[in-house]
């Protein structure tokens, strides 16, 4: 078997491209000024953080005096689910860039799972599937 067949380095092979897509998709990820308001988009794991069910938007404009200006759409739910210890969660986000016309949209769905270790102390085990991820280039 020669070295480029092995299944070693298959697995570094595959690794290096997983890790080139995370980073080339990340890179141009929009960033809310107000956070702690986006709690799904900042971190997976608060799906279900507040024991309750909650429902909220982020609308974010950037540089809205110039053709190539940003705008990004965000909407999230999640409830948590006391009997299994877990939080349930959507996110769906839309970006568009105004001179080129460029459109990303992507649904995520969420599920953390809280670990009781013991009476002050817990662990969120997360799963984050995004489902639809679409980039749209304008040709007009």
């Amino acid at each position: 078997m020669s070295a480029g067949k092995s299944p070693k380095g298959c697995i570094v092979r595959c690794f290096f491209i997983n890790a080139c897509y995370r980073w080339f998709c990340n890179c141009a990820r929009p960033a809310f000024s107000q956070f702690y308001a986006a709690p799904l988009y900042l971190n997976p794991a608060f799906a279900g953080a507040t024991g309750q069910a909650r429902v909220g938007t982020n609308y974010r404009n950037q540089w809205p005096a110039i053709d190539a200006n940003f705008n990004t759409i965000s909407a999230f739910a999640d409830f948590y689910v006391e009997s299994k210890n877990s939080g349930v969660g959507v996110i769906i986000n839309n970006d568009r860039e105004g001179l080129l016309g460029l459109k990303s949209t992507s649904i995520g769905l969420i599920y953390a799972y809280e670990l009781k270790v013991t009476k002050g102390l817990s662990f969120d085990l997360v799963f984050k599937q995004v489902y639809i991820t679409a980039l749209l280039i304008s040709t007009s």
